[in-house]
């Protein structure tokens, strides 16, 4: 009778450790799938240079897109600032969206436990090919997880 309990219980300790596995390895499945859906398009270079001294991190007007250039007939190169920590920050997922002519350029931030007081700015250069050739309002879009 005590074994058949024991049996009972160890069946349960079992079951919930298999359930504790499986929620740990499969429980972040949206956001693993959410990560394969905003990874960087084929079409698509993405670059994220040091800080630049010369930008201040802190002033808007001296932040967001600053160029955008023709490479050739459809390949285009944008560059843009943001304002990050000068260190423990990344950015990733590098994606755009096209609207008419509209061309909306993401990017998600990335902090490590640690991170620097002090904010600078960062260039970041999108090169985009295989894109119609035509004058698209360019503009950035930080992806924020909800």
């Amino acid at each position: 009778m005590i074994f058949i309990k024991f049996h009972k219980v160890l069946i349960v300790v079992f079951i919930f450790l298999v359930a504790s596995i499986f929620v740990f390895l499969f429980g972040g499945i949206k956001e693993k799938i959410g990560n394969f859906i905003d990874s960087k398009p084929d079409n698509l270079d993405f670059m994220v240079n040091q800080c630049d001294e010369a930008i201040s991190g802190y002033s808007d007007d001296q932040l967001g897109v600053k160029e955008v250039v023709w490479q050739d007939d459809n390949t285009l190169k944008i560059s843009a600032y943001v304002g990050t920590y000068c260190g423990g920050e990344d950015l990733v997922y590098p994606n755009y969206s096209i609207n008419s002519s509209d061309l909306v350029l993401k990017y998600k931030r990335t902090i490590s436990s640690s991170v620097t007081q002090c904010v600078c700015a960062r260039e970041i250069v999108y090169k985009i090919s295989n894109l119609p050739k035509k004058d698209y309002t360019v503009s950035l879009m930080e992806i924020n997880d909800k």
